[in-house]
């Protein structure tokens, strides 16, 4: 699953850390804007950039480890919830799935135990809430009896 192409997530990761935190806080409030309004499918592109651009971030060492990893699950468990509420379940499980393999590598890293953590909060879908506005102070719509099974 990308929503960047690959053109302009390579421009941005010539970018610091800081411009690329900044950029990945722009789009996930530009998706929960989008979000209060109930336009799901409008959120899912800026939630899906926010997405990859910290993934790809992550991977490369851009970004501090734990502060990725933090960011990877927060837009993972965003971006399935986003499509949770449009209504596209297989496409939640994927997005969960995606978040998963992204951190994987993070469990060899400085920040493994908090990797184990979020691997953890991903799975267990009850906590995504919590876990997503523990960090953020945008709109989170859960739905229980739309939750989605990572398994």
């Amino acid at each position: 699953m990308h929503f960047l192409c690959p053109t302009h997530r390579n421009a941005l990761l010539t970018e610091s850390a800081e411009t690329i935190t900044a950029t990945w806080f722009d789009w996930m409030a530009n998706a929960g804007s989008h979000y209060e309004l109930r336009r799901w499918r409008e959120a899912i592109p800026y939630v899906g950039c926010a997405f990859d651009l910290l993934a790809a971030a992550l991977r490369d060492g851009i970004v501090e480890s734990r502060l990725g990893v933090t960011k990877v699950t927060l837009s993972g468990i965003y971006l399935a919830e986003s499509f949770t509420q449009y209504g596209d379940r297989e496409k939640a499980r994927f997005a969960l799935g995606c978040t998963v393999r992204r951190l994987g590598p993070a469990m060899h890293s400085v920040a493994a135990d908090w990797a184990q953590q979020c691997l953890h909060t991903l799975v267990d879908t009850e906590q995504h809430g919590a876990f997503f506005r523990r960090f953020m102070n945008l709109p989170f719509d859960e739905q229980p009896r739309r939750r989605v099974a990572l398994h």
